[in-house]
């Protein structure tokens, strides 16, 4: 999950990263939390696109600019993105919420109000609509994680195998791709050249992971018992994530 800090006091951003890693190291969501910080409004827009980031946290009084002011630019461009206000004063929260923020903390909140703003939001859906991109000569490919079900190696090609029975061969390093895809946790290399969705994993037939597509990926003999623990785990952590 990727998420923007946008705050002019280090000391604010720091306190907020720390609260942000020590909550997803507390919950198992299988979810990989990636911070990008931003001390101005100009700076912050100068890098945004639609679908950039799962998560926005917004400190209400910038010096370029105003929170509320680049909330506004923001839903321009993505009327769906989870905006969290964080201010120094009570006295905008209802501004905050005409641009559907969800949610408004005030300095000095404390972990628990932020554990609690995090809760608030749907992860599981944000899990859901999680997508790479990928650049491939004159096409941008934009790749559901929840559509892949395995990628492969195919020369100086990468193979991306989906749900819906296509292959995506595109011309990036397999390396590369495979680099991307191993950030999130449902991502598992079986072997060189070769990364499975565990959440595509219909069984495992002796040496073979079996896939939702029919295919069956090999794994080694010698990782058997490594093997069945990850997978074993990552169905506890899954269970977790939408036992919430």
């Amino acid at each position: 999950m990727k998420a923007a800090i946008i705050d002019d006091c280090q000391r604010d951003r720091e306190t907020l990263e720390n609260y942000l890693t020590q909550y997803f190291s507390e919950h198992d969501f299988n979810i990989t939390l990636k911070l990008e910080h931003y001390t101005s409004c100009k700076e912050f827009l100068n890098d945004f696109c639609n679908q950039k980031y799962e998560i926005i946290f917004i400190d209400y009084y910038m010096t370029d600019s105003n929170g509320l002011d680049l909330a506004k630019q923001i839903r321009q461009q993505d009327r769906l993105v989870p905006l969290i206000f964080i201010s120094n004063s009570r006295d905008f929260a209802i501004d905050a919420y005409k641009v559907k923020a969800s949610d408004y903390l005030v300095k000095p909140y404390d972990y628990q109000q932020l554990c609690t703003a995090i809760e608030l939001l749907n992860l599981k859906k944000i899990k859901e609509n999680q997508y790479i991109e990928l650049t491939t000569g004159q096409r941008t490919l934009k790749i559901y994680l929840k559509d892949i079900v395995y990628c492969d190696s195919s020369g100086h090609y990468t193979q991306i195998h989906k749900a819906d029975n296509t292959v995506e061969r595109v011309r990036r390093s397999f390396f590369e791709i495979s680099e991307q895809l191993s950030q999130y946790a449902q991502f598992y290399p079986c072997y060189r050249g070769c990364i499975i969705n565990m959440n595509h994993i219909t069984r495992i037939n002796a040496l073979n992971f079996v896939l939702s597509n029919g295919d069956s990926i090999p794994f080694r003999k010698k990782e058997y018992h490594k093997v069945v623990s990850i997978y074993s785990n990552f169905l506890l952590e899954e269970a977790n994530l939408f036992d919430t």
